[in-house]
């Protein structure tokens, strides 16, 4: 009876690995049918500038043979009215980078013409550099909060009040109150008149 009991112990525990060992078949089966049926790069091997390499083709110098590394245009520092497009160009049989440029119109622009532009030869081996900022994290971690500004509500009530009866406000012709008005301002102070009523 121990003997049965043991044996169907043993087969209890192959069971019940049977299902773990399934799903892991099923998994990897999933998994290398998705990377099988994975669709291909659309673009992988393809040139990262097609207009351009088009462009230069049509200009005697086919994507083949030259490899466009870089576009950009600028405007000419001589004419800001001209843009002209450069191309950063990699010949395929190992010759020294070199820059074509070409004008809107789509002609490639001579070296005269780009001298008479203004537009200098590239340095494509400048070291990249780093400005610090004016104020360091810590001097400005230390520097107090500025300001804030009060409003009108905020400033408080003004320093001195002079309350005049309305039978004298009358009184004063417009001059008087201009030279009162304009002594008062250059003393950074202000004066207003006006009649309150009830009194």
């Amino acid at each position: 009876m121990q003997q049965t009991n043991a044996f169907s112990k043993a087969w209890a525990r192959r069971i019940s690995l049977l299902p773990r060992a399934l799903l892991c078949v099923i998994l990897l089966a999933a998994f290398a049918r998705l990377a099988h049926c994975e669709e291909p790069c659309a673009t992988c091997g393809d040139t990262p500038f097609p207009d351009a390499a088009a462009f230069l083709a049509s200009q005697g110098f086919p994507a083949d043979k030259f490899a466009v590394l870089m576009t950009w245009n600028e405007t000419a520092p001589a004419d800001h009215t001209s843009v002209v497009f450069g191309y950063h160009v990699l010949p395929s049989d190992g010759s020294d980078v070199f820059d074509l440029y070409s004008d809107v119109s789509g002609r490639l622009v001579a070296a005269e013409r780009l001298a008479a532009l203004g537009i200098v030869r590239k340095d494509w081996n400048l070291r990249p550099q780093e400005t610090p900022p004016e104020t360091s994290r810590t001097e400005a971690a230390a520097m107090p909060n500025p300001p804030v500004p009060l409003g009108l509500t905020g400033a408080g009530a003004p320093a001195a009040t002079v309350d005049l009866p309305g039978s004298i406000l009358p009184r004063f012709s417009k001059k008087t109150k201009r030279a009162l008005l304009f002594r008062t301002r250059a003393s950074f102070a202000s004066v207003c008149f006006r009649t309150c009523p009830g009194r």
